[in-house]
């Protein structure tokens, strides 16, 4: 909650500053890009990784088999609507999965649902198709908790 305060309070100081312009945002992220590699990856005690779904446990079983193979350190809170999302997390017993299955909720909803769950500091929202690198789950939650002034981090990594 008090990130989530701060959030807002971040957000309405935003919109009184001048908007930066072109040059200064490529000069900020010229910096940021050659930083990013000090920035410590988040303890699995920082950060949950929520995954909202209906009707596509082929998808999820896809994202879940690259976090398992990936070592994804982090609890996974899957929301899911529709049959065979138990198969699909039972699959994968190196990961630490929990399973809410809910009938008819809004992807709002399931998101709802899901934070409730949640008891770590940080929360990385993907959805079931989406390809999330677990290096930048690691480095987004790194930044944010190393840099407290920030309340919503995205990298992109690339070798």
């Amino acid at each position: 909650m008090k990130r989530f305060i701060r959030l807002i309070r971040q957000s309405k100081n935003f919109l009184r500053r001048k908007l930066p312009t072109k040059e200064n945002l490529t000069d900020k992220s010229k910096v940021f890009q050659r930083e990013v590699h000090r920035i410590r990856p988040a303890s699995s005690h920082d950060l949950t990784v929520l995954i909202p779904s209906k009707n596509r446990p082929e998808d999820l079983a896809k994202i879940l088999q690259y976090f398992s193979n990936e070592n994804l350190p982090y609890k996974v809170i899957i929301v899911a609507e529709g049959a065979g999302y138990e198969d699909v997390c039972a699959r994968e017993s190196r990961l630490s999965i929990e399973l809410l299955q809910l009938k008819a909720k809004s992807l709002a909803g399931k998101i709802v649902e899901g934070l409730k769950r949640v008891s770590t500091p940080l929360v990385s929202v993907c959805s079931d198709h989406d390809i999330v690198f677990t290096e930048a789950i690691a480095k987004t939650g790194g930044f944010l908790m190393q840099n407290e002034e920030y309340s919503a981090c995205h990298i992109v990594t690339g070798k």
